[in-house]
């Protein structure tokens, strides 16, 4: 990784987040349910699912990048990207 000394040591001096047991367990269920679709649930599919299991959420909350998740399809499109712009 390429993080400047300073960046780093700044990294370290803040203090831990604590995530509540709901946010947990939503972004757990997310993770699994994705993996259930082969990579491929986008965020309006994920909504409908996780709102039938109770989960209270919108489209715009279940944003797939704050669990580090790609759509195969996006995947696949900036890995040609990628290749197609490489020297």
């Amino acid at each position: 990784m390429q993080v400047s000394t300073s960046a780093y040591y700044a990294w370290r001096k803040r203090p831990g987040q604590l995530i509540s047991a709901d946010i947990l367990h939503l972004h757990r269920r997310m993770k699994a349910l994705f993996k259930q679709s082969r990579d491929s649930l986008g965020n309006r599919e994920m909504m409908k699912k996780l709102r039938e299991e109770g989960f209270q959420i919108g489209r715009y909350k279940v944003l797939c990048w704050s669990v580090g998740i790609v759509h195969k399809s996006i995947g696949n499109i900036l890995g040609f990207l990628r290749v197609a712009n490489a020297p």
